[in-house]
């Protein structure tokens, strides 16, 4: 399907998958930050036709792993 992926995983605490964490000025926990960059990173995948996504582990682990799906031709 000419699909490009890229992951990145973490071994951090992971994400609440119930809460918008794309949403603009949104930050949780005792992070630092504005509260845009996952805002403006999802904005930027949807300007080029691409998915973005951040999920909590499943292989046994803590942490998250983000994911860009983008078509390529």
């Amino acid at each position: 399907d000419n699909i490009l992926e890229i992951s990145v995983s973490d071994e951090g605490c992971g994400i609440g998958e119930n809460k918008d964490i794309f949403a603009p000025f949104k930050r949780y926990g005792k992070a630092g930050g504005s509260g845009l960059g996952l805002f403006v990173a999802k904005n930027a995948a949807n300007a080029m036709g691409a998915q973005i996504s951040v999920l909590n582990r499943n292989d046994g682990k803590s942490g998250a792993v983000a994911k860009l799906l983008l078509k390529i031709s």
